[in-house]
Order: C-alpha cells, then structure tokens, then sequence
C-alpha cells in the first residue's frame, strides 16, 4: 500500500511524515495494537 516498504513501525512513520499525521493506531487483533506518534510508540 501506498509503495512502502518495511515492518508495521517503518511503514507508519513513513505514513505520518508522508501525510503529516499526529498519530497512527493499528489493530492487530489477539496480537494487540500499536499506536505511533512524532515522537513515541506504544505497543
């Protein structure tokens, strides 16, 4: 998606610089979720 390459981590970074996000939340289901800002990540 969008031509990104890497792991969930690398991808969202490059998401929130590419569309200047404040944050990205994933879902991963029985796995948790992961929630990355600028400046933190919280798994």
């Amino acid at each position: 998606m969008f031509g990104l390459n890497g792991d969930d981590k690398t991808i969202i970074r490059k998401l929130i610089d590419k569309f200047d996000l404040e944050f990205v939340a994933l879902t991963r289901g029985a796995e948790g979720s992961l929630l990355i800002s600028k400046n933190d990540i919280s798994e």
